[in-house]
């Protein structure tokens, strides 16, 4: 841009405007690319690109604008024993009140919204820490360790936040449902 630098439009775009931005450059740094990110920028591709990418990633960015600005019908979830009050940042266990750290609320509140759906890493790593941040897998797995701690009558047989091996986790919506009713299947079958 002739009149004005790259970054200093983005970050005035991004102080006026909650919208989807790619960035397309020639320039390929990693330095430039961080500092886009960082500034507030969705995605970053470099020219030459595939006009089949480009449109992929511009879905990719209006789903997820889609996905973080659909109004919550409710702000308070309820998953058998669990509740959830967003409005409140208050998460109960069968009538007992869970303390949670911010990121540990913040985490379980994207699996509410999004109840029943596997979540890759990616996402929750995008989702909690942001696209420019630099966090590993791992820091997902400690906070998933720490919220099953937390919110699973026994953390190593959870019926709420179940693992899908290699990909991420999911909400169960029915935790207890599910509990009882496979507890009551086997009581009928021991029944003579």
């Amino acid at each position: 841009m002739p009149d004005i630098d790259g970054q200093q439009v983005l970050l005035r775009v991004r102080e006026r405007l909650d919208i989807p931005i790619i960035v397309l450059s020639a320039r390929d740094e990693p330095t430039e690319i961080i500092a886009a990110l960082d500034h507030g920028a969705d995605d970053y591709l470099t020219k030459p690109f595939c006009s089949g990418e480009l449109l992929a990633r511009m879905r990719l960015a209006l789903r997820h604008y889609a996905n973080a600005h659909l109004p919550d019908q409710s702000p308070v979830f309820n998953f058998g024993k669990l509740r959830i009050d967003l409005l409140n940042h208050r998460v109960f266990v069968a009538g007992n009140e869970v303390q949670l750290t911010p990121t540990e609320f913040k985490v379980l509140a994207i699996f509410a919204r999004h109840a029943g759906k596997v979540l890759r890493h990616n996402y929750l790593l995008n989702e909690v820490w942001g696209p420019a941040a630099s966090q590993s897998p791992q820091n997902i797995r400690l906070v998933m360790a720490a919220l099953r701690r937390k919110i699973e009558a026994d953390p190593a047989r959870t019926r709420y936040l179940l693992t899908e091996q290699g990909i991420g986790y999911r909400l169960m919506p029915a935790g207890d449902l599910a509990e009882d009713s496979a507890t009551s299947q086997q009581h009928a079958s021991q029944s003579p």
